[in-house]
């Protein structure tokens, strides 16, 4: 199973999820990100309350399990 890489940065999504929880508008924020409101939402939902570093870390995990259970199936 193949992930790509996210283009935009762990301190990008929380300065975005950051901006809206001081009351940016979710339509501007994408607009400057050239982002679907969808996944600016996903973010939200997955991501809210972490700061970069801690989304890093979360995304580290994610990895790793990833690459964990590819490496049961084989």
């Amino acid at each position: 199973m193949d992930h790509e890489k996210s283009k935009f940065t762990e301190s990008q999504i929380t300065a975005s999820i950051k901006a809206y929880e001081a009351g940016k508008v979710v339509q501007q924020i994408c607009r400057e990100l050239k982002i679907n409101r969808a996944t600016f939402y996903n973010w939200n939902k997955k991501y809210s309350g972490m700061d970069a570093e801690l989304l890093r870390q979360f995304k580290e995990v994610q990895r790793r399990m990833r690459n964990r259970n590819v490496c049961m199936l084989i």
